[in-house]
């Protein structure tokens, strides 16, 4: 799953125990989930024995940690801090990183990172090998050089941040992209409008359905079925109300036409 699901942004964690000691470590098990609340989701595996790793212990015991993006010119430092130290060993000395002070907790900031958001606890759950983590951003760091003032603007290919891939060390950079306009249902209403008006100038709305070879009399007036055409989009537009069309067919002589839950169809 992990190989397929990808790429998967990095939150490059930073915490604090109780007792002060630090510790930063990665983890792409990672997502925003909400905008309002501003809410940000981490998985974090436990060790084999079952017991938490120092991210996740330090932030069940406080409640308090910062999540920093990775760009790439951090590449190296954040893959140390993922080395399997032992426990209360402080990555971030270990690393030489930069750290800047937290405005509303007590684990630092990164100071090199992009973006910094210093995240409350907002709930946990341990599931199998794993405890996720369910953060509430407080406050939300951006370095000046990447917000346009006049426009409000993030540039966000300007940060560099790099995601992880597949496999043993396998990370990507955000700079192959392409752009899709999303669709709205507006104006497919109205495109569709405009190429039937095209295609079929002398049509004034009105749906009329014939079965070949058959007319609405004769030896077809003895059995009534009634079918309920697919509304038209069209016809929702112009706000024209649904309608409902007699069929009369014969039972025992086959026709092209058969009903088909709400709509009339040709077999």
């Amino acid at each position: 799953m992990a190989a397929s699901i990808t790429p998967r942004p990095i939150a490059w964690v930073t915490s604090q125990s109780a007792q002060g000691a630090r510790n930063a470590a990665p983890y792409s098990f990672f997502a925003m989930m909400s905008a309002e609340p501003p809410l940000l989701a981490i998985g974090m595996m436990r060790r084999p024995d079952g017991t938490y790793k120092d991210s996740s212990a330090n932030i069940l015991e406080t409640g308090e940690f910062v999540v920093n993006l990775v760009a790439e010119h951090d590449a190296q430092a954040m893959n140390l801090t993922c080395i399997d130290a032992p426990p209360g060993e402080d990555e971030i000395a270990l690393a030489g990183i930069e750290t800047a002070p937290s405005t509303s907790i007590a684990p630092p900031r990164i100071a090199t990172a992009p973006v910094s958001m210093e995240c409350r606890l907002y709930n946990s759950m341990d599931a199998g090998q794993s405890t996720i983590v369910l953060g509430e951003v407080l406050r939300f760091h951006i370095q000046d050089r990447f917000i346009d003032t006049q426009k409000l603007h993030v540039d966000t290919l300007a940060m560099g941040l790099i995601a992880r891939m597949h496999g043993a060390g396998w990370y990507t950079r955000s700079t192959d992209l392409l752009q899709l306009a999303r669709p709205t249902w507006a104006d497919r209403l109205t495109k569709a409008k405009d190429t039937t008006s095209q295609d079929h100038p002398e049509r004034s709305g009105e749906q009329n359905l014939a079965l070949p070879g058959k007319g609405l009399s004769g030896r077809d007036s003895h059995i009534v079925e009634e079918c309920k055409l697919i509304p038209d989009p069209l016809r929702q537009i112009g706000k024209a109300p649904p309608h409902n069309i007699t069929r009369r067919r014969d039972r025992h002589v086959p026709t092209p036409y058969a009903s088909q839950g709400n709509s009339c169809r040709p077999h």
